[in-house]
């Protein structure tokens, strides 16, 4: 029922075996075998992707209905489980996972060694579209425009800062190593493409003060965002979690945006329709210190 709804939602099986984080063949032999034990087509395969039948529609109506109450009878069997053990799911982008799970990981090793972490990376879209639909217990999301259908605790801020590389750009740099955005605005930018997004922070900022925001590379791509600046083809604005590496190199420049200073807010979302058990309660906790202790 998974790999079906996942292929019915996303609408694509590469999309949906991202999603799942299984490999696409594996994907297509479970549908396939689906189809054979039903008896007839559940999707239609075209160029743009895939779509339901009239009797993959049908079917989809059922399978949710199944999935709900799967859900939910793992939740009423887990929730009021007094011994620390299970499975606990979270999604998170690659950037995050390089931030928090090392210490994720030994915290929950001495803390709760029973309980197994089953993780999903991936773009915060998807983290988010997966919290709606309640198919994970728990994600690490920025705080923009978040779904009325998730529960969501803010506890890391994080201010953006204007990378580029010194030997390519000449960049005015004020005694407290700030730039103002105007002036930011004035060089070659990579910036990430997909909503919530970067980008929609700092176009409400530059709106605020009348600044006209040109981009020259959008990407979804944290790597490709970085390797535009890295090869000195453009600068970018973004959270220094995202390029500490670099920093590190004295080839490269990290200056607080001002003028206005523009921060991104990340938290922990939980589905409302179904509250964290007793596993994911006590993981959520450690996130939440662990993303508050790397809080600017």
């Amino acid at each position: 029922m998974t790999y079906f709804l996942a292929v019915a939602d996303a609408g694509s099986f590469s999309r949906a075996s991202r999603a799942i984080n299984v490999t696409q063949s594996a994907l297509s032999q479970q549908i396939k075998g689906l189809e054979d034990d039903i008896g007839t087509k559940l999707f239609e395969r075209s160029p743009s992707g895939v779509f339901l039948t009239q009797s993959g529609k049908i079917f989809r109506q059922y399978a949710q209905e199944i999935s709900s109450l799967s859900e939910r009878a793992r939740y009423e069997a887990l929730v009021n489980e007094d011994k620390v053990e299970g499975a606990v799911s979270l999604a998170l982008s690659n950037t995050m996972a390089d931030l928090i799970l090392p210490t994720l990981l030994r915290r929950m090793d001495i803390e709760c060694p029973r309980v197994q972490l089953k993780i999903v990376e991936g773009p915060s879209t998807q983290t988010i579209e997966l919290l709606e639909n309640c198919r994970i217990d728990l994600g690490i999301v920025p705080d923009h425009n978040m779904p009325g259908s998730i529960e969501f605790v803010q506890c890391m801020h994080k201010r953006l800062q204007f990378f580029g590389s010194r030997e390519k750009f000449d960049v005015p740099v004020s005694s407290d190593r700030c730039i103002d955005l105007k002036d930011a605005a004035k060089f070659p930018l990579a910036v990430f493409s997909k909503r919530p997004s970067i980008r929609q922070t700092i176009e409400d900022a530059a709106a605020e003060r009348g600044i006209k925001m040109e981009f020259k590379v959008e990407s979804s791509s944290a790597s490709i965002v970085r390797s535009y600046v890295i090869g000195g083809l453009a600068c970018a604005i973004i959270p220094d979690i995202l390029f500490q590496n670099a920093v590190l190199e004295s080839r490269y420049f990290a200056l607080d945006v001002v003028n206005p200073s523009i921060e991104r807010s990340y938290g922990v979302g939980s589905p409302k329709a179904r509250p964290p058990h007793r596993p994911a309660r006590i993981v959520q906790e450690m996130l939440i210190e662990i993303l508050g202790s790397n809080s600017d």
